[in-house]
Protein backbone atom coordinates (compact mmCIF):
# COMPACT_ATOMS: atom_id res chain seq x y z
CA UNK A 1 0.00 0.00 0.00
CA UNK A 2 1.17 3.23 -1.01
CA UNK A 3 1.81 6.00 2.38
CA UNK A 4 -0.79 8.07 1.12
CA UNK A 5 -3.03 5.38 0.70
CA UNK A 6 -1.99 3.78 4.13
CA UNK A 7 -2.67 7.14 5.68
CA UNK A 8 -5.79 7.90 4.03
CA UNK A 9 -7.09 4.37 5.46
CA UNK A 10 -5.77 5.10 8.78
CA UNK A 11 -7.18 8.37 9.27
CA UNK A 12 -10.84 6.78 7.71
CA UNK A 13 -10.44 4.09 10.41
CA UNK A 14 -9.30 6.45 13.20
CA UNK A 15 -12.52 8.21 12.32
CA UNK A 16 -14.97 5.42 12.34
CA UNK A 17 -13.79 4.51 15.37
CA UNK A 18 -14.50 8.08 16.84
CA UNK A 19 -17.93 7.90 15.03
CA UNK A 20 -19.40 4.51 16.37
CA UNK A 21 -17.66 5.06 19.85
CA UNK A 22 -19.73 8.44 20.77
CA UNK A 23 -22.68 6.62 19.01
CA UNK A 24 -22.49 3.57 21.40
CA UNK A 25 -21.76 5.40 24.03
CA UNK A 26 -23.92 4.67 26.58
CA UNK A 27 -26.89 7.42 27.58
CA UNK A 28 -27.37 8.62 30.58
CA UNK A 29 -30.90 7.42 31.82
CA UNK A 30 -32.55 9.26 34.87
CA UNK A 31 -33.13 7.45 38.53
CA UNK A 32 -36.46 7.90 39.91
CA UNK A 33 -35.80 9.54 43.23
CA UNK A 34 -37.49 11.38 46.45
CA UNK A 35 -33.54 12.56 47.44
CA UNK A 36 -34.34 16.54 48.22
CA UNK A 37 -31.38 19.34 48.62
CA UNK A 38 -31.46 21.88 50.70
CA UNK A 39 -31.34 25.97 49.86
CA UNK A 40 -30.48 28.19 52.69
CA UNK A 41 -30.85 31.78 52.08
CA UNK A 42 -34.51 31.42 51.05
CA UNK A 43 -37.21 32.99 53.25
CA UNK A 44 -38.23 29.51 54.94
CA UNK A 45 -37.16 28.71 58.43
CA UNK A 46 -34.10 27.10 58.21
CA UNK A 47 -33.80 26.64 54.61
CA UNK A 48 -36.20 24.94 51.27
CA UNK A 49 -36.09 21.71 50.18
CA UNK A 50 -36.55 20.85 46.79
CA UNK A 51 -36.35 17.73 44.22
CA UNK A 52 -32.82 16.62 43.24
CA UNK A 53 -32.51 15.18 39.64
CA UNK A 54 -30.65 11.93 39.44
CA UNK A 55 -29.32 10.48 36.15
CA UNK A 56 -27.13 7.43 35.77
CA UNK A 57 -25.08 6.03 32.91
CA UNK A 58 -23.40 2.04 33.93
CA UNK A 59 -19.98 4.00 35.00
CA UNK A 60 -21.28 7.48 36.28
CA UNK A 61 -23.66 8.56 38.61
CA UNK A 62 -25.23 12.17 38.38
CA UNK A 63 -26.98 13.99 41.35
CA UNK A 64 -28.02 17.60 39.83
CA UNK A 65 -29.38 20.07 42.05
CA UNK A 66 -30.28 24.32 41.99
CA UNK A 67 -26.47 26.24 41.62
CA UNK A 68 -26.22 30.32 41.68
CA UNK A 69 -28.19 32.23 39.84
CA UNK A 70 -31.22 29.43 39.32
CA UNK A 71 -28.52 27.43 37.05
CA UNK A 72 -28.21 23.79 37.68
CA UNK A 73 -25.43 22.42 39.19
CA UNK A 74 -23.78 18.71 39.48
CA UNK A 75 -21.69 16.45 41.03
CA UNK A 76 -20.65 13.49 39.65
CA UNK A 77 -19.59 9.91 41.11
CA UNK A 78 -17.85 7.22 39.03
CA UNK A 79 -18.67 3.57 39.86
CA UNK A 80 -14.97 2.70 40.74
CA UNK A 81 -14.98 5.62 43.49
CA UNK A 82 -18.27 4.74 44.99
CA UNK A 83 -16.86 3.12 47.97
CA UNK A 84 -14.92 6.36 48.32
CA UNK A 85 -18.69 8.25 48.47
CA UNK A 86 -19.80 5.36 50.78
CA UNK A 87 -16.81 6.01 53.51
CA UNK A 88 -17.80 9.70 53.48
CA UNK A 89 -21.35 9.29 53.49
CA UNK A 90 -21.13 6.82 56.75
CA UNK A 91 -18.60 9.24 58.27
CA UNK A 92 -21.21 12.46 57.62
CA UNK A 93 -23.91 9.86 59.42
CA UNK A 94 -21.21 9.23 62.16
CA UNK A 95 -20.57 12.49 63.02
CA UNK A 96 -24.44 13.79 62.67
CA UNK A 97 -25.25 11.64 65.45
CA UNK A 98 -22.26 12.38 67.49
CA UNK A 99 -22.65 16.29 66.58
CA UNK A 100 -26.33 16.32 67.90
CA UNK A 101 -25.77 14.42 70.95
CA UNK A 102 -23.21 16.63 72.30
CA UNK A 103 -25.17 20.39 70.63
CA UNK A 104 -22.00 21.19 68.86
CA UNK A 105 -22.12 23.07 65.52
CA UNK A 106 -18.92 22.74 63.08
CA UNK A 107 -18.04 23.03 59.26
CA UNK A 108 -15.35 20.27 58.69
CA UNK A 109 -14.11 18.39 55.44
CA UNK A 110 -14.78 14.72 55.62
CA UNK A 111 -13.03 13.79 52.39
CA UNK A 112 -12.54 14.61 48.41
CA UNK A 113 -13.82 12.27 46.58
CA UNK A 114 -12.34 11.57 42.89
CA UNK A 115 -14.97 12.74 40.07
CA UNK A 116 -13.97 13.33 35.98
CA UNK A 117 -12.76 15.28 33.90
CA UNK A 118 -10.07 16.30 36.76
CA UNK A 119 -12.25 17.37 39.16
CA UNK A 120 -12.88 15.94 42.96
CA UNK A 121 -16.47 16.42 44.57
CA UNK A 122 -15.74 18.04 48.09
CA UNK A 123 -17.94 16.33 50.98
CA UNK A 124 -18.33 17.65 54.53
CA UNK A 125 -19.82 18.62 57.21
CA UNK A 126 -21.83 21.87 57.77
CA UNK A 127 -24.06 22.64 61.33
CA UNK A 128 -26.71 24.97 59.57
CA UNK A 129 -27.69 25.47 63.99
CA UNK A 130 -27.47 23.75 67.28
CA UNK A 131 -28.93 19.77 66.36
CA UNK A 132 -29.07 20.89 62.31
CA UNK A 133 -26.68 19.82 60.71
CA UNK A 134 -26.28 18.56 56.32
CA UNK A 135 -24.12 17.18 54.23
CA UNK A 136 -22.36 19.15 52.36
CA UNK A 137 -21.01 18.71 48.45
CA UNK A 138 -19.62 20.31 45.34
CA UNK A 139 -17.63 20.18 42.64
CA UNK A 140 -14.10 21.17 43.09
CA UNK A 141 -10.63 21.27 40.73
CA UNK A 142 -7.89 19.03 41.93
CA UNK A 143 -5.33 21.98 40.69
CA UNK A 144 -6.90 24.18 43.19
CA UNK A 145 -8.16 22.18 46.31
CA UNK A 146 -11.12 22.47 48.22
CA UNK A 147 -11.54 26.05 48.02
CA UNK A 148 -11.85 25.92 44.73
CA UNK A 149 -15.81 25.86 43.99
CA UNK A 150 -16.70 28.87 46.57
CA UNK A 151 -13.58 31.02 45.24
CA UNK A 152 -15.75 30.31 41.97
CA UNK A 153 -19.10 31.18 42.83
CA UNK A 154 -20.29 27.75 43.02
CA UNK A 155 -23.18 26.80 45.38
CA UNK A 156 -22.91 23.23 47.02
CA UNK A 157 -25.40 20.78 47.54
CA UNK A 158 -26.85 20.28 50.94
CA UNK A 159 -28.52 17.64 52.29
CA UNK A 160 -29.87 16.41 55.55
CA UNK A 161 -29.78 13.06 57.54
CA UNK A 162 -32.45 11.19 56.06
CA UNK A 163 -31.55 12.45 52.63
CA UNK A 164 -27.90 11.24 53.22
CA UNK A 165 -29.17 7.81 54.09
CA UNK A 166 -31.43 7.32 50.85
CA UNK A 167 -28.06 8.74 49.22
CA UNK A 168 -26.10 6.04 50.83
CA UNK A 169 -28.71 3.28 49.75
CA UNK A 170 -28.47 4.53 46.13
CA UNK A 171 -24.84 4.80 46.12
CA UNK A 172 -24.09 1.10 47.85
CA UNK A 173 -26.39 -0.18 44.70
CA UNK A 174 -24.55 1.46 42.38
CA UNK A 175 -21.43 0.24 43.73
CA UNK A 176 -22.65 -3.06 43.26
CA UNK A 177 -23.90 -2.71 39.59
CA UNK A 178 -26.80 -3.38 40.61
CA UNK A 179 -30.35 -1.55 38.70
CA UNK A 180 -31.17 1.76 39.67
CA UNK A 181 -34.76 2.69 38.15
CA UNK A 182 -37.94 1.47 39.36
CA UNK A 183 -38.18 -1.52 36.52
CA UNK A 184 -34.62 -3.11 38.43
CA UNK A 185 -36.31 -2.62 41.93
CA UNK A 186 -39.15 -5.14 40.86
CA UNK A 187 -37.11 -7.16 39.14
CA UNK A 188 -33.82 -7.77 41.17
Amino acid sequence: MRPHMKNFFLRGLVGFVLVTGIAFAAKPVAIPSDLEGIQIGTTAAGGEKYALSLTATPDELHIVYRGANGRDAQVVFTRKKAGDLVAALDKYLEWEQLATSRGEVLTKRIASVPSISGFNVYVGFKSLEAGRHALQMGIRSKLLGDSSGSAAGIVDLLMDRPNVEKLRALAVRFQKGEPLTEAGDVYR
